[in-house]
């Protein structure tokens, strides 16, 4: 796994489960990486095809950290410890669901 065992999806919006990422815009980092691969197994496991949720791609974790925390994007996967820095600097970020 990735994130020194933990892996979160968090978002700003009001997301219950994985079936209302369909068609939303969801940001993750490393396409064809790590990061990648785990949340496209989690999303088919869960029965959600991931081609149906818009995702856009950063190159790392430093990237993707400032665009969740100025709300340039609501919705994204994050490991640790980048979250605990992402909840600091954006108090309004909940996480959705933690993976180990």
């Amino acid at each position: 796994m990735v994130g020194n065992g933990s892996f979160y999806l968090v978002s700003t919006k009001n997301i219950k489960g994985f079936e209302d990422l369909v068609g939303a815009e969801v940001l993750n980092s490393g396409k064809g990486l790590t990061p990648d691969i785990t949340v496209q197994s989690i999303l088919t496991d869960k029965g959600i095809d991931p081609v149906s949720i818009n995702f856009n791609y950063v190159n790392s974790t430093s990237e993707l950290i400032p665009l969740l925390a100025t709300g340039k994007v609501d919705t994204g996967f994050v490991p640790e410890p980048a979250l605990t820095m992402l909840m600091n600097k954006n108090p309004n970020i909940k996480i959705i669901k933690k993976f180990k």
